[in-house]
């Protein structure tokens, strides 16, 4: 039997990336409907917000709970899930927008997504280091523990903790912290990196195929 994770996400990496999941594929699915270039550079704008913002969340997840001697492996496949789900737009793209036109690609964009949330909400877990360090109630972090490896000791266990040194991790709020004096000029530009390299990349997925018909290929072709 499946363990419900809660009603409402109970941490920030959850529900960041519940959140960010939403937004992208609301900002595809409206994208259907965007009647002139400013709404659609506004829409698609906020579709890469969005998945923008669900890669580092998905990474953090996934590097705490995979195991550490295939985390490398883990992380790096699950990074080739972006460019596969681009070329399986691509792939979709020459089979209905002869059909049923480009809106038909953006509906089916956005309602994946969606749907994908709705399973996150119903089996994702929050951080258990997260958890741990808010000081979060025991039996909502036996739970979770419980849903990877059953043992007596979880099932006994009163208190968690972790296995380092967490200083000042209940106390402050991870954001003020790496936004401190040390630490804010090389956090600013980490993210200045991260959002200008998702911003080519990105561009570059969704001029391709207009730079691939420039070229002379038809749609069909691109499949």
């Amino acid at each position: 039997m499946p363990c419900w994770p809660g009603r409402w996400p109970t941490g920030w990496t959850q529900a960041a990336l519940l959140w960010s999941v939403l937004l992208f594929g609301l900002g595809s699915l409206v994208t259907a409907w965007a009647d002139g270039l400013n709404t659609l550079t506004v829409y698609r704008l906020l579709t890469g917000i969005g998945l923008g913002a669900a890669l580092p969340n998905t990474i953090t997840l996934l590097s705490e709970y995979a195991p550490t001697r295939q985390r490398a492996m883990l992380v790096s496949a699950m990074l080739c899930g972006f460019p596969l789900g681009a070329g399986a737009g691509g792939l979709c793209a020459g089979w209905l927008i002869p059909l049923y036109g480009w809106q038909s690609l953006m509906l089916l964009g956005g309602a994946v997504p969606l749907l994908l949330c709705l399973l996150l909400w119903w089996r994702m877990p929050e951080s258990v280091r997260y958890l741990v360090a808010r000081q979060a109630s025991p039996e909502v972090i036996r739970r979770i523990l419980l849903r990877i490896v059953h043992s007596p000791a979880l099932l006994q266990a009163q208190s968690f903790s972790l296995g380092e040194q967490a200083a000042g991790a209940q106390n402050s709020s991870s954001l003020r912290e790496v936004l401190s004096r040390p630490l804010a000029a090389g956090t600013l530009l980490l993210w200045l990196c991260c959002f200008m390299s998702m911003l080519v990349y990105y561009m570059g997925v969704n001029w391709m195929p207009l730079l691939l018909k420039e070229a002379g290929l038809s749609l069909q072709q691109f499949r």
